[in-house]
């Protein structure tokens, strides 16, 4: 290394194979891991759609809940100042 060559710092995790490869190099995805049941893919793709419709339901309460949070807040910056 000469000195106007900038000096390299590498940080090698202990997990991680060595040589800069990723995981997915050394993991073939197996047939094994594929979902072979269509009826389970069914119940996969379902549970998803009641999670979302959860997550959009929390949503809007939680706007709602911070819509009156900010209110509030504003309305005791204003008494503040009156």
């Amino acid at each position: 290394m000469s000195r106007s060559e900038p000096r390299r710092l590498y940080v090698q995790s202990g997990t991680a194979p060595a040589g800069g490869r990723s995981y997915s190099d050394d993991m073939p995805l197996l047939a094994a891991a594929r979902v072979a049941d269509p009826e389970a893919e069914l119940r996969w793709r379902n549970w998803q759609a009641r999670g979302l419709e959860d997550d959009r339901r929390t949503a809007k309460k939680m706007r709602g809940v911070m819509v009156v949070m900010v209110a509030a807040l504003l309305a005791w910056f204003a008494a503040q100042f009156v």
